[in-house]
């Protein structure tokens, strides 16, 4: 274990650091190219940045709620960007929102 208070271990951290720098790079690259879609940019885009996050969160089966408190917004919100969200995808539930949204990588 490492205990970052003691000036002596500077040593074992920057030793660990650089025998481990490989696979540090290996896994940002990996939390790269493998987040949700609505955090890559693209031009295409229908849904705001807001909306993508609100559908991907309910995609993950997460309820109003639980995405409110994922966003730091409140229920009614969430509700307001789903249903903006399905308006724009031409659907006429959630359901069929989440299934156009996967289709058109907008989450």
């Amino acid at each position: 274990m490492v205990n970052f208070a003691a000036p002596s271990d500077h040593d074992k951290v920057k030793t660990l650091v650089e025998r481990e720098l490989e696979t540090f790079i290996y896994l940002a690259h990996l939390s790269h190219m493998y987040r949700p879609n609505y955090m890559m940019p693209t031009k295409n885009k229908i849904l705001t940045e807001r909306e993508s996050e609100c559908l991907y969160w309910a995609s993950m089966g997460k309820t109003y709620a639980e995405v409110g408190m994922i966003l730091g917004i409140t229920e009614r919100t969430v509700k307001y960007h789903i249903n903006v969200s399905a308006t724009k995808l031409n659907a006429c539930n959630v359901r069929q929102a989440l299934t156009a949204a996967i289709k058109n990588n907008e989450i």
